[in-house]
């Protein structure tokens, strides 16, 4: 006999990823990027069957100009 548990459920999103506006530094402020990036935007999400969430994103590129934008 085998017993099998599977999640199907995807995991809900308790607080949505927040935008981000900061100071251009001339250089693509790649390291607020990345941080931004990294901590999903300020999202936090749970999952009934698992701690561990695992996160992606479609980020591309933007140009290193100040005064773009871009999503991810």
């Amino acid at each position: 006999a085998t017993f099998t548990v599977e999640d199907t459920t995807a995991p809900t999103i308790d607080t949505i990823a927040s935008d981000l506006t900061v100071e251009c530094d001339g250089a693509g402020n790649t390291t607020e990027l990345n941080n931004w990036l990294n901590s999903n935007g300020g999202a936090a999400a749970s999952d009934a069957c698992s701690a561990n969430i695992t996160w992606s994103n479609d980020y591309n590129a933007i140009s290193d100009e100040c005064g773009q934008t871009g999503t991810a």
